[in-house]
C-alpha cells in the first residue's frame, strides 16, 4: 500500500463573502486583479499535487486574516502569525495589531485560538515577519527584534517575553 502523505493547507484565497473579515481589521481588498474570487474548496479542488499526497483545507477567513508566516508544533497544531500593519509600522500612541493564532483540527471542525497579541504584551511587537515554536515557547522575529514568547503557567495564552 503505497504511502499516502498529507499537505495541509491555509486557503489564503480569498472569497467575497471573506472580504467583510477583511473589513473588520481595516483592510478593504476591493480592488481586484480581474480574476473571479474563489470559494476556499474550490481553490483546494483546482490544486494538483504529486501522486501520494493530499492537499485539505484546513483553515480560511474569517478564521485566518491576513497572515505572513506559519508553522507546525509536535502535536501537529498550526501556529499562523497574523500581521495586520504590514507594510507599515503601527501608528504612534496605538498598540500593534499582530497575533498568533492555533489552529488545531477536532472532530467537529477547526479550533482557532488567539495565543498572543502585540497589544497585550509589555513590549508592543509590529511588522512580525516569522515564528518558529521550540524550546517550550516560540520564537518570533520583528526586525530588528528577536524576541521569545512563552506560557510558563499552561494558562493557553502567552503571558511572558523576552527579547534575545
Amino acid at each position: 500500500m503505497p504511502r499516502r502523505l498529507l499537505l495541509a493547507v491555509l486557503a489564503l484565497f480569498v472569497p467575497i463573502s471573506a472580504v467583510s473579515a477583511q473589513k473588520n481589521f481595516g483592510f478593504d481588498n476591493r480592488k481586484t486583479s480581474g480574476q473571479p474570487y474563489l470559494k476556499p474548496e474550490e481553490t483546494v479542488r483546482r490544486f494538483k499535487v504529486a501522486p501520494g499526497w493530499e492537499a485539505k483545507l484546513v483553515a480560511a477567513e474569517p478564521d485566518v486574516v491576513n497572515p505572513i508566516a506559519f508553522t507546525f508544533d509536535e502535536k501537529g497544531r498550526i501556529w499562523v502569525l497574523e500581521c495586520f500593519e504590514y507594510p507599515k509600522r503601527t501608528p504612534k500612541g496605538q498598540k500593534p495589531r499582530d497575533r498568533i493564532k492555533i489552529i488545531e483540527e477536532t472532530p467537529q471542525g477547526p479550533k482557532v485560538t488567539i495565543w498572543a497579541e502585540g497589544k497585550d504584551l509589555p513590549i508592543g511587537w509590529d511588522l512580525a515577519t516569522g515564528l518558529e515554536v521550540g524550546h517550550g515557547g516560540v520564537f518570533l522575529g520583528a526586525p530588528p527584534y528577536l524576541f521569545f514568547l512563552s506560557d510558563p503557567g499552561n494558562t493557553g495564552k502567552c503571558t511572558k517575553q523576552r527579547s534575545c
